[in-house]
């Protein structure tokens, strides 16, 4: 393994390296993400209308709505959000972001946590489940499973969820998270901070 630095022509460059780690085990999926730099391994489904933004939460028409007051865990940290204010947007259009193929762990139940800030005049829909290929099937199709759902724009801040997902040990899934546009053009859908561990959730969900 090489890392190489070239210096350019002008000016003054500098270029750090930290935490190297090689481990002797094939790199495994995860579907953690807390967003402050990138996307992780999630990804805009290719039936989306619209799409899941990065940032702190810049909307096309900011007299519609209020967004979140920061990131759910750190100040200056960013998160992803759907931007329902677009004008162009109809109703009932979505928003679909994947996490890449993961593997049904040992204890084939696994607790998924995350954050999730909605608000708007309009009934927009959050949704999130997990999305299995189905084998069976000559045409490969995917089994949908909705986990949670929601259509509340109360706009009280961060609230955590934890939901339940399981699965048949040796098989594998995506996690989806949905958004989906109301009648209008005032709601705003916003995610963070997900995480999955092996084991049923204890604890409850919350505002934060």
């Amino acid at each position: 393994i090489v890392f190489q630095a070239e210096k350019g022509l002008r000016g003054e460059n500098e270029m750090a390296i930290d935490d190297i780690l090689i481990q002797n085990s094939k790199c495994g999926a995860t579907a953690e993400c807390n967003f402050n730099n990138n996307y992780c391994s999630y990804f805009l489904n290719d039936t989306s209308d619209f799409a899941w933004l990065l940032g702190t939460g810049r909307v096309v028409n900011t007299q519609l709505i209020d967004t979140p007051p920061g990131d759910n865990s750190v100040e200056n940290g960013m998160y992803i959000y759907a931007d329902m204010t677009l004008p162009s947007l109809k109703e009932n259009q979505q928003a679909v972001l994947m996490s890449e193929i993961l593997e049904v762990p040992t204890k084939a139940v696994s607790c998924l946590t995350f954050y999730y800030h909605k608000n708007g005049e309009d009934k927009s829909t959050l949704s999130v489940g997990k999305a299995t290929l189905d084998n069976t099937d000559k045409d490969m199709q995917y089994v949908i499973k909705e986990l949670f759902s929601t259509t509340d724009n109360s706009g009280r801040g961060w609230i955590k969820q934890m939901v339940n997902v399981d699965g048949n040990q040796g098989t594998s899934h995506q996690l989806y998270f949905q958004a989906v546009k109301g009648s209008g053009s005032r709601s705003f859908v916003a995610v963070d901070d997900i995480s999955v561990e092996d084991g049923q959730c204890q604890g409850q969900s919350q505002n934060n």
